[in-house]
């Protein structure tokens, strides 16, 4: 009698943990998929402003300053990009973690099961 008392109450904890860590990968997914469409919008723009200044479509002034401006705000552009690359990195590594957390619900449903 206790025993199922108290595997009724495991499984229905197993599906409530279950139910919340698929939430959670439905959120890292979606999260991921804005990284990305964000990652590509930069780098659309840093390749299509090198691209207009290398066939000089781009008007650059003759002043130093300016065109050193310009290249700092390319660097700073590419170090956005450089970070945008590791935060999706690290997105990955947790929704792998994740993944990995569901298959261990999983097989520990179907160890509670049995």
């Amino acid at each position: 009698m206790r025993m199922r008392w108290l595997r009724r109450l495991l499984l229905r904890l197993l599906r409530l943990s279950f139910l919340l860590l698929l939430l959670s990968l439905g959120d890292c997914l979606a999260l991921l998929l804005r990284l990305l469409l964000l990652l590509l919008l930069l780098l659309k723009q840093l390749l299509v402003g090198g691209l207009l200044v290398s066939l000089n479509l781009l008007p650059l002034h003759h002043s130093s300053f300016l065109l050193h401006e310009q290249l700092l705000v390319h660097r700073s552009g590419i170090a956005y990009l450089l970070l945008l690359l590791l935060l999706l990195l690290l997105l990955l590594l947790l929704l792998l973690l994740l993944l990995l957390l569901l298959l261990l619900l999983l097989l520990g449903a179907d160890a509670i099961v049995r």
